[in-house]
């Protein structure tokens, strides 16, 4: 009797010695998610698992399941029962992140996927991925930038424009219906930009005497011109005047008029002047590179699809090109100035 009590005593030791293993049995969830391929992340471990996918070996009880993808995120809290196997449905949706832009000069125009878009000291919720950035002002080289937003991200995004070389003009004349020319094109008076340079105006009207004037334009600099021409009385009778007796140039005192400082003078005005022409051609062709510029900043601004149109279409024009020709039209520019001062110093002060 007493080894029956024993032997019945051995199931309920086993109960006993096995009940906690088969309690702690783990579990299987199949995790499926409104878009295929996202990562599987349980509690914010990587299980190594994209969507549709099965994660196994989990402890019973609840769980962070989590599905991330490319700008997209979902999660769902699930409980694994004992040693089972569910289904679980994530929907995931789009993520944003958030950008902010610094520009200097401040007053820049900065558009977002070609529409307006604000700047300063606070950041602006988008949406996360790609997008197509410009910045623009007047007198500046436009800006022209592929931007990339991750979900929760914070991007500071500081763009200095890079200033381009213009002056102003302001140009008066009288009579009002005088014919103006810039530089052989004619033009109508009142302001207007110009490229830094040498620069030549004429003015001209029927019945009076015309004006010249050749001026120089810094970078940023402003240049006031007034013409009043006056009129010719002898052209107004029909009168030709005879042509002047120019006076005889007083002989100099020492070696003679051609001394050497007079020669470099000449030589180097006559450089200078003709440096300056080929400036005056540099500057004209920087300008109309600036407008192809433009223009294909605009065609990737309003195409906005980067598989047909890259940004690097307008922004490898700028710097292989344009760039490079604006420094050229520049040192031109210089040099001619420098040669011009140095012809009249040594033409007319020795």
């Amino acid at each position: 009797m007493t080894h029956l009590r024993s032997l019945a005593r051995i199931p309920c030791a086993l109960a006993l010695l096995w009940g906690p293993t088969a309690a702690m049995a783990a579990g299987t969830a199949t995790v499926r998610s409104s878009v295929e391929g996202e990562a599987i992340f349980v509690d914010g471990r990587d299980m190594g698992v994209q969507t549709p996918g099965t994660v196994r070996n989990l402890a019973p009880g609840r769980h962070l399941f989590e599905v991330r993808g490319p700008c997209r995120a979902g999660q769902a809290d699930v409980i694994i029962p004992d040693g089972d196997k569910v289904v679980v449905n994530i929907d995931s949706g789009t993520t944003t992140g958030s950008l902010q832009v610094q520009p200097t000069p401040a007053d820049a125009e900065v558009r977002l996927n070609g529409q307006p878009f604000p700047s300063g000291s606070s950041a602006t919720p988008v949406p996360c991925g790609d997008h197509s950035l410009s910045l623009t002002l007047p007198g500046y080289m436009p800006a022209f930038l592929n931007v990339h937003v991750d979900g929760g991200q914070r991007l500071v995004l500081p763009v200095e424009l890079e200033r381009m070389g213009l002056g102003q003009l302001f140009l008066i004349v009288s009579p009002p219906d005088a014919r103006v020319t810039l530089d052989g094109v004619q033009i109508p008076a009142g302001p207007r930009e110009l490229p830094s340079g040498p620069h030549v105006v004429q003015v001209s009207a029927p019945g009076y005497i015309g004006a010249e004037q050749q001026f120089l334009v810094e970078d940023r600099a402003r240049i006031d011109l007034r013409f009043d021409l006056v009129p010719d009385p002898l052209a107004a009778a029909g009168v030709l005047p005879p042509p002047e007796p120019r006076p005889e140039r007083p002989p100099r005192q020492g070696p003679g008029w051609w001394t050497a400082p007079h020669i470099g003078g000449v030589a180097s005005g006559a450089l200078g002047l003709g440096l300056g022409v080929v400036s005056i051609l540099e500057l004209k062709q920087m300008g109309d590179m600036g407008d192809e510029y433009t223009r294909r900043a605009e065609t990737v601004n309003s195409v906005r699809d980067y598989s047909l149109v890259p940004p690097s279409y307008a922004n490898n024009y700028r710097e292989d090109e344009l760039l490079p020709q604006r420094n050229k039209a520049v040192a031109l520019t210089t040099l001619s100035s420098l040669l011009l001062a140095t012809g009249i110093t040594l033409s007319f002060a020795f």
